[in-house]
C-alpha cells in the first residue's frame, strides 16, 4: 500500500477516493490527493465526485461540422415538406474529459456544441412556389442563465448566429434564396457562457427550409 499514490487509501489508510468504482470516469490518486476525470461524453454537472460523471450527453459524437448528426431525409423546399424537429441535452461541468476524449469540447463552457445537418433541395417540380430559405428556432430549458446558449446555421452561401434570450429562444431566418439545391445545410447548438455554471440543458431546434 502507497498512501502517495493509491486510490484505495489516499492519503491515510483506508481513505477511498471518491467515484473509484463507478464506470463513467477514472480516479486516480497523486501525492496523496485524489483526482477525478470524465470518461468520454460522461458528464459530473452535478458536482459530486461520489456518484462519478453521472449524466451521459445526448446525442453523441456530433461535437465538430464533419461528425455533425445527418438528416436522412432530403426534401424539397416546400416548408411543409422540408420540416424538421430535433432535440438533444448540452450537460457542462468543470472536469477533464478522457478515456476517450471528446472530439470538440470546448474548456471555456464545459461543454461541447452539438451539429446537425441535411441535404437541401430546391423546387421538386417546375411550378413549385418554395423558396430556399431558411428557418430554425432554437429553445432551451433547464438552465439558471437561458441566455448563454446560441444557434448557428450555415449553407453555402451564408453563415447565421443568434444568441438565445432570457426566455431560452433564439432564431435564424433569412427569406431569399440561400442556399444551392443539393447542397448541405449544417446547424450547429453550443453554450457560449463559462464554466462557472454547470447545467443539464435540454433543447428542442425546429425549422424549414
Amino acid at each position: 500500500m502507497d498512501v502517495q499514490t493509491d486510490a484505495s487509501d489516499c492519503g491515510a489508510c483506508g481513505k477511498v477516493c471518491p467515484g473509484l468504482g463507478q464506470t463513467t470516469c477514472d480516479v486516480a490518486c497523486a501525492a496523496a490527493s485524489c483526482a477525478l476525470t470524465c470518461q468520454g461524453e460522461n458528464y459530473d454537472v452535478n458536482g459530486n465526485p461520489a456518484d462519478g460523471c453521472e449524466v451521459a450527453d445526448s446525442p453523441q459524437g456530433n461535437h465538430v461540422q464533419t461528425s455533425a448528426f445527418a438528416e436522412t431525409a432530403s426534401p424539397d423546399c416546400t416548408d411543409s415538406d422540408s420540416h424538421f424537429v430535433w432535440s438533444g441535452i448540452i450537460p457542462s461541468d468543470r472536469r477533464v474529459h478522457a478515456n476517450p476524449s471528446v472530439n470538440g469540447f470546448d474548456n471555456s463552457s464545459g461543454s461541447a456544441p452539438d451539429w446537425f445537418s441535411r441535404l437541401a433541395n430546391g423546387p421538386s417540380g417546375l411550378f413549385s412556389p418554395c423558396v430556399e430559405d431558411v428557418l430554425a428556432t432554437l429553445v432551451v430549458s433547464g438552465s439558471v442563465q437561458p441566455d448563454c446558449y446560441q444557434l448557428t446555421v450555415i449553407t453555402d452561401e451564408n453563415q447565421w448566429t443568434a444568441q438565445t434570450d432570457t426566455s431560452g429562444t433564439a432564431t435564424v431566418q433569412d427569406t431569399s434564396a440561400v442556399y444551392t439545391d443539393g447542397s448541405v445545410v449544417y446547424y450547429e447548438v453550443s453554450k457560449t457562457c463559462s464554466v462557472v455554471e454547470t447545467h443539464t440543458v435540454a433543447y428542442s431546434l425546429s425549422g424549414h427550409l
